[in-house]
């Protein structure tokens, strides 16, 4: 990137996080832009909190969400270069105050690198009922006594899939990562965390138990109702290792350089070449969609793979991307369950990249028009595997989605009809069109007649175009969408071509396993060319 090419991103920085911020409806945002270990951006919008009118500053402090995922891995990982152990060694070897068990012995031992991948097959919730407590069993009361992890999970965990088998995202292998930090180390997490990786880097608002300075710079967390901003209530976070971080704008710079070349100026936590490691495939579903890496989701920009950690925890939202290939970096944090960090974070990126919007390149030129493959692909799409493994796909997204042909058009409804609104998804075939349950037939509404959360897509056969208006009812409220290209009527391309014009999909591992085969039949024989044109992704959760 040429100093011209960055000063014309700097120079709209500002529009796009307040397009992102009006877009979405997030009260207040903290960005910063490294490139190398330089911060050469870094600023505060809208309100840290509402009622006493104070604005957001480089210095306010937001919760991290899973970002902290990332710097559990960094602490574990030195203990790798040391030579503790092995990616591939079962961790139950290292575990001295419970284990991860195994449910036969035929299921091979949970590893590092699949608790580090989540691919270890451990699921959302330790028992149902987590389901009636606070955050999924992840908060605790203030002034409440966090439980230690081997309190936390008396009779240890076990994996409700095989190991390797299917991406589960799941805090408590990242809790469990934080045990094994401790149990290797011989020294407590948080403890060691401070030492051996915020210090080091000069982090001095960082910290997993906001300090009585932090406390006053805390961003109060915000959720939408009835179009007005609700103050979220304050919970500790329970699982340590996977989300419970405090952190500002300025310190996140700084851990940002420090992944981006191994150094931030002041300090270093790992070696260049373990860097390399993290950020390298080390679970990669289908050539098609994106990576998993330590810690790290491994996504396509424009040709460009960058490593990210997003979500949030109730009242806040968070998104970090990094590309060490052009050494840049991007952090930007919310104040509520607004997707607005990950919009600005996304474009952000693009800019400091030159990749173009994902909008600007369709139509593509080139692509075969195949109606007559359409019915082949009609049918229900949902989940595999048991409801532990995709509990936010059913709680967020309902589940399935149905693709059916219908006269001249080819619509797509987003989600059951449920209370709470449907949620978009791609994933496997779970029965043909014929086989709909009774009384369950999904709705369809116009464009243009949002608000409950329905939409609809035309395909133009003649044109082979698609297009779509309306709004999709969300936990953080409204949103628009835009036209979906259809020319390729593939599952895993719808996948791709839904989100490169802006429509808001969840990761795809969050889906397990993706039905591949009947449509890899299709792709192989009659699709090929028009897949190779069509196959670039971008944007991804």
């Amino acid at each position: 990137m040429t100093d011209e090419q960055l000063a014309e991103v700097l120079e709209r920085a500002d529009e796009l996080v307040i397009g992102a911020m009006n877009e979405d409806a997030a009260p207040g945002m903290g960005v910063g832009i490294v490139r190398g270990s330089e911060t050469i951006y870094a600023k505060g919008f809208g309100l840290a909190d509402a009622a006493r009118e104070r604005p957001v500053s480089p210095r306010t402090v937001f919760r991290l969400g899973s970002i902290s995922k990332t710097m559990t891995a960094i602490g574990l990982m030195q203990l790798w270069e040391q030579g503790f152990f092995g990616l591939d060694d079962p961790v139950n070897d290292h575990l001295k105050h419970y284990q991860v068990n195994r449910p036969d012995r035929a299921t091979p031992p949970v590893t590092f690198r699949h608790l580090l991948t989540h691919t270890s097959g451990i699921g959302e919730l330790r028992g149902v009922t987590d389901l009636f407590k606070p955050v999924i069993g992840l908060g605790t009361k203030p002034g409440k006594p966090v439980p230690t992890p081997a309190q936390y999970y008396p009779k240890g965990l076990r994996p409700a899939v095989r190991p390797g088998t299917k991406w589960v995202y799941s805090n408590h292998a990242f809790n469990t990562l934080g045990q094994l930090v401790e149990d290797i180390s011989g020294e407590p997490f948080v403890e060691y965390m401070r030492r051996q990786v915020f210090e080091p880097l000069g982090m001095e608002n960082t910290d997993y138990v906001p300090s009585e300075r932090s406390r006053e710079a805390l961003a109060q967390g915000y959720s939408f109702s009835r179009g007005a901003l609700k103050p979220v209530d304050y919970l500790e976070i329970t699982a340590r290792g996977a989300g419970s971080v405090f952190s500002t704008v300025e310190d996140m710079c700084l851990y940002v350089a420090a992944l981006l070349g191994g150094t931030n100026g002041r300090g270093k936590v790992l070696n260049r070449e373990t860097l390399s490691v993290m950020t390298e495939p080390h679970y990669r579903l289908d050539e098609r969609l994106p990576a998993m890496g330590l810690a790290l989701l491994l996504d396509d920009f424009g040709g460009h793979t960058v490593a990210s950690r997003r979500r949030g925890w109730p009242g806040f939202l968070s998104s970090m991307h990094i590309c060490p290939a052009f050494k840049v970096g991007v952090v930007v944090f919310v104040n509520a369950s607004s997707r607005a960090a990950h919009e600005a974070a996304d474009g952000l990126m693009r800019g400091l990249l030159g990749v173009p919007e994902p909008s600007s390149r369709l139509p593509r030129a080139g692509v075969l028009e195949s109606p007559h493959l359409w019915p082949e692909l009609r049918g229900f799409y949902g989940p595999e595997g048991p409801l532990n493994t995709n509990l936010r796909l059913w709680g967020t997204y309902a589940g399935e989605l149905e693709v059916r042909v219908e006269g001249q058009a080819h619509p797509i409804v987003f989600g059951r009809e449920r209370e709470g609104g449907p949620r978009e998804q791609v994933v496997r075939r779970v029965r043909p069109a014929d086989q709909a349950p009774e009384g369950r037939e999904p709705a369809l509404q116009g464009a243009g007649r949002g608000g409950d959360g329905f939409g609809r897509s035309n395909v133009d056969r003649r044109k082979g175009t698609a297009s779509a208006e309306g709004t999709l009812r969300s936990v953080d409220g409204p949103r628009r969408y835009l036209r979906i290209p259809l020319r390729l009527s593939t599952v895993a391309n719808a996948h791709h071509k839904l989100r490169e014009v802006g429509l808001r999909l969840p990761h795809p591992y969050l889906l397990g396993p993706i039905y591949l085969q009947r449509i890899e039949q299709v792709i192989s024989t009659r699709l090929a060319p028009a897949l190779h044109a069509c196959a670039n992704r971008r944007d991804y959760l």
